[in-house]
């Protein structure tokens, strides 16, 4: 099994990377939970007269994003819970593939909040390939630029606290890819390097 957990600022690129690489991924992340169906999400725009980028026109049935602040811690828990069952059903869960991939696609800006992934994989004891891609912004054109192209409207002033307070992970538990974001140039991903070796 293996299990790539994205960390970076919004718009950083973490999703775009995931989806590039590993199609076919699990996903677990907090922003699934704040996906809802068209129908309450479209009487809610509606409110905002057409021109206003508030305003998201939807189908019928269709997901769209709705933040709730409120609700951040919740959606955070039920990101890990989801990864845990994940983790500990293995690869039935998955429909007995045995190059299954989980992919958690979080900001994770401090390492309390990337600790108790770490924990439930060394708990869940078994063979997994563990990779932490973290992915690094630091001018302020490319702030800028993940400010502009982040899906979920997240401003600049909170893409360069992320930014400011990002935690590099240095222990040894698991492999490191420390990649410069896209963001820095305005192309595609440079390659990161890995910096540690994988212990399960």
């Amino acid at each position: 099994m293996e299990i790539h957990i994205m960390r970076g600022p919004s718009g950083s690129g973490k999703s775009t990377y995931h989806k590039e690489k590993w199609p076919d991924a699990e996903v677990c992340s907090a922003d699934n939970f704040f996906m809802v169906e068209g129908p309450d999400v479209a009487v809610d725009n509606y409110c905002y007269p057409v021109g206003d980028p508030r305003r998201i026109d939807i189908t019928p049935g269709e997901s769209v994003y709705k933040f709730d602040p409120s609700k951040l811690g919740e959606a955070h828990s039920v990101c890990l819970s989801n990864f845990i069952d994940l983790l500990w059903a293995g690869t039935s869960i998955l429909g007995g593939d045995q190059d299954a991939v989980i992919v958690v696609d979080n900001t994770f800006t401090t390492l309390w909040e990337l600790n108790p992934y770490l924990a439930a994989i060394q708990l869940a004891g078994r063979e997994c390939h563990t990779t932490i891609h973290e992915f690094h912004v630091g001018s302020t054109d490319a702030l800028r630029f993940c400010a502009e192209s982040n899906t979920h409207g997240t401003p600049m002033e909170v893409v360069a606290k992320m930014a400011f307070n990002f935690e590099a992970y240095r222990g040894s538990m698991v492999e490191v890819e420390r990649i410069l974001s896209a963001a820095e140039h305005l192309t595609p991903y440079q390659e990161g390097i890995m910096v540690s070796h994988p212990h399960f």
